[in-house]
C-alpha cells in the first residue's frame, strides 16, 4: 500500500473547459492486487522524488497516468465546477479513469482514493480570480434574496387584497343589510303606534267559570284575566285595565283549532291549540312605558318528559309562579296557601295498564316553582313524551312601548337612524313635528311623524 503525494508544482497546472488555468494538487492512495503484474509486466523507470526504485510500476507509471487521468476530468469542466461545485465529482472520475489505465497496462495497482487537495487559480492571477468568484457569490447571493422577496411579497399582496376584497364586500353587505333592518324598524315602530297587545306565555282557561259549566275549557272572556298588581296613583284602584282579548288565527281556517269566536271557546281540543292576546290600556290618561304590572289567569302548560323517566318519580319546573286556585286557607289570597292541589295534570300519555293519565302531580315547591310528579304504578313513560298541567298563573309584565309619547319618541329615532344628514329635530305640542335638513341651498324643514289632531 502506497500514497503518491509528491508536489509536482509545473504538472498541477491544467486547461479546464472553459479554457481557464487552474492549479490542482492531489493525493492518490493504492495498493497491490496483483503481484505477479506488479512485479513482472510493467518495467518502471522509478521515480527519485518518491523514492521509487525502478522496475515497480507505482513510479513513474502511475504519477503520468494520474496526471493524464487528472487532465483528461479538469479538461471537460468549467473552472467554477473544478474550484467549487463538482470537486467530489472530480475525484471519483479520475479515480476510475486512472484504474482503468491502471488495468490496461496490467500493472497490478489497485486504486484505494483520489483526494484534490488544491483546486486555485494560478498564484499571479489568484486574487483576482477570487474576486471574480466573490462576485458571482454575491450575484448568487442577491439573485436569490431577490427570488425569496418576490416569494414573500406577492403572497401577501395577493393576500392583503383579497382581505381588502372581503372586508368591503362585508363592508356593503354589513351596510345593505343595516339599511334593510332599519327600513323594516321604521315599519314595526308605524305598526306598533296602536297596540297595547300582549300575548299570552301559556294557554288561557275559563278561570271564573262565568258559562256556569264547570268546564274550564269554554266560556273563555276578558273577565279571566285579572291584574293583580301595577302602579295606583290615585288609590282608586290599578291604572291598567285588561281592554280587549284576541284568540290568535280565530277563524282563519288554518286548521290551529281556533275556530270559534273570542267570546267563548267551543271545545276541549280548542282550548289546548288556541293562543291568547290580551290588550291592555289606561284607566285614564296614557300608559307608561316599561311600567311593571302582573296579571293572574287560568292556563295550560305544555311539558315534556325528561328523558329515562321510566316509571318515576320526576321534577319539573313550571314556565310562570304558581297561584292559589283552591283557596284552601280561606283568606282570599292567592299568592298564600299555594300547594300542590292547585296544579292539574289534565292531559298526557295513558298506556292503559291503569285507566287514567298516568302522571298525577305528588308535591309542589313554592319557593322554587317546582312540580313533583308520580307515575302510576305498574306504567313506564318514555323520555320525550307530552303532557298537559293546569294551574292559575301570575305573569309579570311590562308596559309595552306603544303610548302616543313613546309613539312619536320610536318614530323619530328611526327617522335619525335612516337619515343620517339630520341636523336637528323640533318636537311642539302646538306644531307638527319636522325635521331640519341642512344642504348647498340652505335649511329646509320636512314633516314628519303622524299628524297632529286639529
Amino acid at each position: 500500500q502506497g500514497v503518491a503525494d509528491a508536489a509536482v508544482p509545473v504538472e498541477g497546472l491544467m486547461i479546464s473547459g472553459d479554457l481557464n488555468i487552474v492549479d490542482v494538487q492531489m493525493v492518490v492512495q493504492y495498493d497491490i492486487k496483483d503481484l505477479i503484474g506488479y512485479l513482472f509486466r510493467v518495467n518502471d523507470p522509478g521515480e527519485d522524488a518518491r523514492g521509487i526504485a525502478p522496475g515497480n510500476p507505482e513510479g513513474r507509471t502511475l504519477k503520468d497516468a494520474a496526471e493524464a487521468a487528472l487532465r483528461l476530468v479538469v479538461g471537460q469542466r468549467s473552472i467554477e465546477d473544478v474550484l467549487t461545485e463538482q470537486r467530489t465529482a472530480v475525484e471519483s472520475d479520475t479515480k476510475t479513469r486512472l484504474q482503468n489505465i491502471m488495468d490496461n497496462y496490467q500493472t497490478g495497482i489497485n486504486i484505494v482514493s483520489v483526494q484534490l487537495l488544491r483546486t486555485q487559480a494560478p498564484e499571479e492571477v489568484f486574487e483576482s480570480f477570487e474576486d471574480v468568484l466573490r462576485a458571482r457569490q454575491e450575484q448568487e447571493t442577491r439573485v436569490n434574496e431577490a427570488l425569496a422577496y418576490e416569494n414573500n411579497i406577492i403572497p401577501r399582496a395577493e393576500g392583503d387584497a383579497e382581505r381588502i376584497k372581503r372586508e368591503a364586500e362585508a363592508f356593503a353587505q354589513a351596510r345593505v343589510s343595516r339599511a334593510r333592518g332599519e327600513s323594516s324598524r321604521f315599519v314595526s315602530v308605524l305598526e306598533q303606534f296602536r297596540d297595547h297587545s300582549i300575548e299570552l306565555q301559556n294557554v288561557l282557561q275559563d278561570t271564573n267559570n262565568a258559562d256556569d259549566d264547570g268546564d274550564s275549557s269554554t266560556g273563555i272572556g276578558l273577565g279571566d284575566v285579572s291584574v293583580i298588581s301595577g302602579p295606583d296613583v290615585d288609590g282608586d284602584g290599578f291604572d291598567i285595565l285588561a281592554s280587549s282579548m284576541t284568540l290568535i288565527g280565530a277563524g282563519l281556517g288554518d286548521g290551529s283549532g281556533c275556530l270559534f269566536t273570542n267570546a267563548e271557546t267551543g271545545s276541549d281540543d280548542d282550548a289546548v291549540t288556541c293562543t291568547f292576546s290580551v290588550s291592555f290600556d289606561a284607566q285614564t290618561g296614557d300608559l307608561v312605558s316599561g311600567i311593571p304590572f302582573s296579571i293572574a289567569y287560568l292556563g295550560n302548560e305544555i311539558l315534556t318528559l325528561p328523558s329515562l323517566v321510566g316509571n318515576g318519580p320526576f321534577e319539573m319546573r313550571l314556565g310562570n309562579p304558581v297561584l292559589d286556585t283552591d283557596n284552601s286557607d280561606r283568606d282570599d289570597n292567592h299568592a298564600s296557601g299555594i300547594s300542590a292541589a292547585d296544579i292539574k295534570v289534565v292531559d298526557g300519555p295513558d298506556a292503559g295498564i291503569v285507566q287514567g293519565i298516568d302522571i298525577a302531580v305528588d308535591g309542589f315547591d313554592a319557593r322554587t316553582n317546582v312540580v313533583t310528579f308520580r307515575v302510576q304504578d305498574g306504567e313506564t313513560l318514555n323520555g320525550g313524551d307530552g303532557f298537559t298541567v293546569q294551574y292559575l298563573n301570575r305573569e309579570n309584565l311590562n308596559v309595552p312601548a306603544t303610548s302616543e309619547v313613546t309613539q312619536q319618541r320610536l318614530y323619530l329615532e328611526a327617522i335619525e337612524e335612516i337619515l343620517p344628514r339630520i341636523n336637528k329635530v323640533i318636537v311642539s305640542p302646538d306644531a307638527e313635528s319636522v325635521i331640519i335638513l341642512g344642504g348647498r341651498e340652505g335649511i329646509t324643514p320636512i314633516p314628519v311623524g303622524p299628524s297632529q289632531a286639529p
